[in-house]
């Protein structure tokens, strides 16, 4: 818990800034703009996810700190990122033509040199997590951050499109290696020897496995829009769905970057890992029903101030994404706690059935435009919800009543929240500013979530009360 009030703390300081810088630098370029820049990301994004080779959580599961063995794990981190630079800057016109969209080839070779940096920045996070170093973890967070937002919105300013959100990207990579050495310096004399670490080899495939599942099912919906629809289409619904996973991102990389640690030292004791999964699961579900539902009835007032009118579009595809974002985000806490136990065929599994089901949905969707994709995660991902909680209910020893017993009343008071704060809408609609009507509707909501919670579960409301509680206190 002290560990994650400081992640709670400055992430939260760190997102606020990135919110707003992120909010303006979109008022400022066109759809096309963010289109390329998204486009450009699915293939960098993908490989800089597979850079660290799954070591940043394979030393952290087995709390490794041999000097001997982070020399090869060095080693091997360069020898992968200076391979990946290389492919991509030699690949990009291929992709270009792979996509349709030519203009991307340029800023698909700029993302490439965050590859070589990344590799400085996977042994100190490992450290610094597994001893439980939250302050310095939060500290690199918005040191970052404000790197990034300054890239950022210079270059938006000055016109730079598509540019801004690449070298600003870039920014952030390079600006938290930095810190992070600063906080725990782990550059050493690299050595690579694939013996030295075939102790590690397994699980980190198995990780490198699970995450290559996980990011081409997630990216499917932009790779099918950008393709098949074009980069304006792409820019609309990116916008979309990245308001929508701002609130799950950032409450996903507050909770997983304790959560692991603290699952992995007590992964002897199944009955603690079993427990702490049905709090983190009831914690969750008393966040993200009202987040996400709460902002799908508010959505289109929430658009018209903060990114304009140009990009009221987007609207309808995140009040579609938003109705299966609560369940999305109950299926990642399953990742920390099978991680540790060492039960990541869990994911493997669930992410196999995720990659059947959604990018048909998706395919099929696409023929009604950004919409319809939108549409697919509303009515699929529920399926691989549901088989998900069957795996870990297996791995964990839980039973489906009792994982839905842990979400229900969140998700009955999110919905009375919902239908009040929609009637409230419609009586405010055309008669005042989308300022006036959040700042009417979002206490509204507030107020009867708390009230409804109370009523239907008095325990899950006071554990709510108590995490709030404990994340403000001053005793950090």
């Amino acid at each position: 818990m002290h560990g994650l009030r400081w992640v709670a703390v400055t992430r939260l300081l760190a997102q606020v800034l990135t919110w707003a810088n992120t909010f303006f630098v979109i008022r400022l370029i066109a759809p096309e703009d963010f289109g390329l820049a998204a486009l450009a990301g699915v293939f960098a994004n993908f490989l800089s996810m597979l850079n660290e080779l799954g070591f940043g959580v394979t030393l952290v599961k087995w709390q490794t700190r041999d000097e001997d063995t982070l020399r090869h794990v060095f080693g091997a981190l360069l020898v992968v990122g200076t391979v990946f630079t290389l492919v991509l800057i030699l690949l990009a016109p291929i992709l270009g033509v792979l996509v349709h969209e030519p203009k991307i080839v340029p800023l698909i070779r700029f993302i490439s040199i965050q590859f070589l940096t990344m590799s400085f920045a996977v042994i100190p996070q490992a450290r610094l997590s597994m001893d439980m170093r939250f302050k310095q973890l939060g500290v690199v967070d918005i040191s970052a951050s404000l790197v990034g937002a300054a890239t950022m919105l210079i270059l938006a300013i000055g016109g730079a499109g598509a540019w801004s959100l690449v070298v600003g990207t870039v920014g952030v990579t390079i600006s938290r290696a930095v810190v992070l050495n600063l906080f725990c310096y782990s550059i050493r004399a690299p050595r690579f020897s694939f013996e030295k670490l075939r102790h590690l080899a397994a699980f980190s495939g198995l990780v490198l496995l699970e995450r290559t599942l996980w990011y081409w099912y997630m990216q499917i919906d932009s790779l099918v829009v950008g393709r098949s629809l074009g980069a304006a289409e792409l820019g609309i619904y990116a916008v979309g769905r990245q308001v929508t996973n701002i609130p799950l991102e950032r409450a996903m990389g507050i909770i997983n970057s304790v959560a692991l640690p603290a699952f992995s030292l007590v992964q002897a004791d199944l009955d603690r890992v079993r427990k702490g999964y049905l709090r983190v699961l009831r914690l969750g579900a008393g966040y993200a029903f009202p987040v996400f539902w709460g902002l799908a009835v508010v959505a289109e007032q929430l658009v018209r101030l903060v990114l304009g009118t140009k990009w009221l579009a987007s609207v309808v595809v995140i009040q579609l994404l938003c109705a299966s974002m609560p369940l999305r985000m109950l299926n990642s806490f399953t990742g920390a706690a099978v991680t540790a136990i060492g039960r990541q065929d869990v994911n493997i599994k669930s992410l196999l059935l995720a990659i059947a089901v959604i990018p048909g949905c998706v395919l099929v969707g696409s023929h009604w435009g950004v919409v319809g994709v939108a549409a697919a995660w509303a009515i699929g991902f529920p399926i691989v919800y549901l088989f998900n909680a069957w795996l870990i209910g297996g791995a964990l020893r839980l039973t489906v009543l009792e994982m839905f017993a842990a979400t229900w009343p969140p998700a009955v008071a999110a919905a009375a929240m919902s239908l009040s704060t929609l009637g409230l809408s419609m009586v405010l609609q055309g008669s005042a500013s989308p300022a006036v009507q959040l700042s009417m509707e979002v206490p509204l909501g507030i107020l009867v979530y708390t009230l409804t919670l109370a009523a239907l579960s008095r325990s899950a409301a006071e554990e709510m009360w108590d995490l709030v509680r404990n994340l403000s206190s001053r005793s950090i």
